[in-house]
């Protein structure tokens, strides 16, 4: 899971247990056999669950032998406190429960303070030691939030009657235009780059119904969406017309043998969220 997501749905996850687990405290004096019984089930499918998640994270799960413990103690004082009524341990073995729940968020939410991550946004340890520099999850990476605004004014200009300002391969690379134009703007791989949001078969139909004009790649599509990168190379040019806007510093070899300068703008957006480097823009023509 994202360690974004994992921040944003932790404080509410936190408050539903504790609320379960005074809910369970409650029921246990009315009916204590059915409501420990209850407890261990859930106590077990929570740390198989922990475990697994740890596994995810590629992380030494050999420590979980803690709550495993912690667990094991508290059915031993629950099972006594069942068959010896004279001996009620109820509420040490329900503590110790919730000890063995919260043993591995506590660990976690410790390592995440200590956690050097690269990102303006809240984001959770995510397994490893502390890295200073980039961070596999970092969204404000320099640069890539940023719109060149003679790009976007020329952009403007040729699509007053195209319903996309343009198509970029993630949100992380196009937000930047939505907030600075009011405008559409196709993400062709959702958030990071990588969802299937659309096919080159799809882009073409948008192209040719006259709703796109301009697809701008930071060279992540050959990697994270091959069918659009080859389709934008037989299907598409390069707009030399943007070159104006920034010198172009190369040129690529198309398929079918073609010659094409390609436009980079290096200034504009730096790196796309998987890579670093210039970015191309294509115009489409349906």
């Amino acid at each position: 899971m994202h360690a974004y997501y994992v921040t944003t749905i932790a404080p509410p996850i936190a408050a539903i247990v504790a609320v379960s687990l005074v809910k369970l405290h409650q029921l246990g004096k009315a009916h204590p056999i059915p409501v420990g019984f209850w407890l261990i089930i859930a106590v077990v499918a929570t740390l198989a669950f922990q475990t697994y998640s740890l596994i995810q994270y590629r992380e030494n799960i050999a420590w979980m032998i803690i709550p495993a413990a912690l667990m094991a103690l508290g059915i031993l004082l629950w099972l006594i406190s069942i068959f010896y009524a004279r001996i009620k341990f109820n509420q040490a073995a329900l503590l110790l429960a919730a000890g063995a729940l919260l043993l591995v968020p506590l660990t976690w939410s410790w390592l995440t303070t200590f956690y050097n991550g690269a990102s303006s946004m809240p984001v959770a340890f995510s397994g490893g030691p502390a890295r200073s520099g980039a961070n596999r999850f970092a969204i404000n990476q320099p640069g890539m939030n940023t719109q060149k605004p003679a790009l976007l004014k020329y952009l403007e200009q040729n699509t007053k009657n195209t319903e996309y300002l343009l198509a970029v391969p993630s949100a992380s690379m196009g937000d930047s235009y939505v907030l600075a134009s009011g405008r559409p703007v196709l993400f062709m791989g959702g958030f990071i780059g990588s969802d299937p949001v659309v096919n080159a078969i799809q882009l073409a139909a948008l192209v040719q119904s006259g709703k796109l004009r301009y697809v701008l790649d930071s060279g992540t599509l050959a990697r994270s969406k091959p069918d659009i990168a080859n389709w934008l190379q037989t299907s598409c040019k390069v707009d030399t017309s943007a070159n104006s806007l920034s010198s172009p510093v190369n040129s690529s070899q198309g398929q079918g043998g073609s010659n094409r300068s390609f436009s980079r703008f290096g200034s504009f957006g730096g790196a796309g969220f998987f890579g670093r480097g210039g970015q191309t823009l294509y115009q489409c023509n349906g």
